[in-house]
Order: C-alpha cells, then sequence, then structure tokens
C-alpha cells in the first residue's frame, strides 16, 4: 500500500476508521454529517491524496483494480475522463468539501462492490459515452468489436461488383440499412451502429424483454441525439414474433445477449453476484445461464 504524507493520513483518520468498510445508510448518512462539519477547520486534501487513500483502503478490503477504481471516481467528480487527462490547476489545489463528500459516497458503493461503471453511471463504448444503471447489462470491450466486424461484414456483403451484391437497392442500402438489434441492453450496439450509418435515413428496431434495458436505450437515445432514428420495443419475441413484421425487411440482424456458463457460477466476483446475476425460475439451460434479466426471451435448451 502506498504511504501518505503524515498531514493527510492525520486527516483521514479524522474522518474514516482506516480500512473499515463503509455502509450506506442511516449509520452512514449520519457518520457523513459528522463529517461536514470537522470539515470546516481541517484542510481539504489534494486529488492524489485522495488516490493514495482510497487504493489503500480498496486494496486492503480487496476491492479488484483499486487503483484505477479510485481514479476513475476522482476525475468523475473533477469532471475528466480520466485521472491522467486532469489540468494541472485541478493536480495543484486541494479538493472542495463538495467534492470530497462526493468522492467518499461512491467510494463506499465501490467498497460494496459495486461496479466502477455503476458507480460513476456512465461508460464510454467506442466513441460513444453511455449511461450506465443496474440491473442492465455493461457492455464488455468484445462487444465494440462485434459492432466492427458488422459493419465490416455488411459493407463487404453490398461492396459493388461484389458476389453478393445483386442490385443497386442494395448499393444505397449498404448507406442507409435497416438494423435489427435482440436483446438491445443499453443500446450500445444499436447506437453505435447508427453512429457508424450516419445517413438520415438508416434506422434501427431495438428489442428488449426488460423494461429497464428499455428505458435505458432510450435515455442513452436522447443524450446521443439519434432518438428520432431509433424504435425501442419491449417485447418477448418468441412470444410473438409476428410483432416484428410491421417493421419491414432489414438489412442487419444482430445480438449478443448476456450469459455466463454455469460451472462459472460459484466463483463469480461480488460485483456480478450483488449486481448482475439473477437467476430465474423460467430459465432451463444446460450449459448456459442469463445473467440479470434475459434480454431475449425465456430460454429453453
Amino acid at each position: 500500500m502506498r504511504s501518505l504524507p503524515v498531514s493527510f493520513s492525520r486527516i483521514l483518520f479524522n474522518f474514516l476508521k482506516p480500512h473499515a468498510p463503509i455502509k450506506i445508510g442511516p449509520a452512514s448518512k449520519l457518520h457523513q454529517s459528522t463529517l461536514m462539519k470537522q470539515r470546516s477547520s481541517i484542510e481539504l486534501p489534494m486529488p492524489t491524496d485522495l488516490v493514495s487513500y482510497w487504493q489503500g483502503v480498496f486494496e486492503a478490503e480487496g476491492v479488484p483494480e483499486a487503483q484505477t477504481s479510485i481514479e476513475y471516481i476522482v476525475s468523475y467528480v473533477l469532471e475528466a475522463k480520466t485521472f491522467q487527462s486532469l489540468r494541472a490547476e485541478h493536480l495543484s489545489k486541494p479538493v472542495t468539501e463538495q467534492q470530497l463528500h462526493q468522492v467518499e459516497e461512491l467510494s463506499a458503493w465501490r467498497l460494496n462492490r459495486m461496479p466502477i461503471q455503476y458507480v460513476i453511471g456512465e461508460w464510454d463504448f467506442l466513441d460513444l459515452t453511455l449511461i450506465m444503471r443496474p440491473p442492465v447489462f455493461i457492455p464488455r470491450p468484445e462487444t465494440e468489436e462485434l459492432v466492427v466486424l458488422v459493419i465490416e461484414e455488411f459493407q463487404r456483403k453490398v461492396k459493388p461488383g461484389g458476389a453478393e451484391h445483386r442490385d443497386l437497392a442494395v448499393a444505397e442500402a449498404s448507406q442507409c440499412p435497416m438494423i435489427l438489434e435482440v436483446g438491445c441492453g443499453s443500446g450500445a450496439i444499436s447506437l453505435s451502429l447508427l453512429k457508424k450509418f450516419p445517413k438520415v435515413n438508416s434506422r434501427v428496431v431495438a428489442v428488449d424483454k426488460e423494461e429497464a434495458a428499455v428505458s435505458l436505450t432510450r435515455d442513452n437515445a436522447t443524450r446521443l441525439q439519434l432518438q428520432d432514428r431509433i424504435t425501442i420495443l419491449q417485447h418477448d419475441i418468441l412470444t410473438n414474433h409476428n410483432f416484428l413484421l410491421r417493421h419491414n425487411l432489414v438489412d442487419i440482424i444482430v445480438s449478443n445477449p448476456p450469459y455466463i456458463f454455469k460451472d462459472d457460477i460459484a466463483s463469480l466476483a461480488p460485483e456480478i453476484l450483488r449486481y448482475l446475476y439473477v437467476a430465474h425460475a423460467d430459465c432451463h439451460t444446460f450449459s448456459l445461464t442469463p445473467v440479470f434479466h434475459p434480454h431475449i426471451c425465456s430460454l429453453n435448451l
């Protein structure tokens, strides 16, 4: 664990019992109120000191990626993308009381093993910054590769003179495809594809079984000003697949439903067990178990 400046160690000793987990609840709120009263006569810490202190707390409590976690928290509070991108003016002066209070609150959630994406409430996906909130799945880096693969494969098939290029309509579709995503989750795939196909006539129909996912995709579409090019539906496609026929033919169908292997359940990290994984009585699978909400349908494999 990193050593701290003596003055800052003394400050934090007055604030928190070293390395003790913080619980969210009435007691924590009372504790935080007490801290605020104490701060009026105490020197406030620098951002680098906050990172050093909380990294030590996270490491002592077994929180993975301790340094990365607190750097994301501090940079988020200071309105920067990353800790490394903080301007010198931010690093050279103490944080405010409000900023310190916010770092403590967010760090408390991370101590409870909430994924950092949920802690700060947003995450980058390709060139988009998406809202993140539980229980909707957090897109993985591999999902970015899927988006790139979909674009490359579609463009290859409609390339003029190519084996898959049949007529003018197909060529025009390469510039403004109609896309269907089943199990949209946060909307990461759908919205990234809309950004990559910028023509105004390219559209997406995004379907998910869960209201939480539909709501989050809608919020992200609005945030990115793509709401006019996406139709978001709450629907279980296996209950009535004809429901989608009203949206006409599509050029691309993409789906990346969340799953875990049954053999891995016992060894899942607390971040997944507490915030992502929910068993479902209506899911009967042999090798896979859906995580949190089965976005496509109730699987029967």
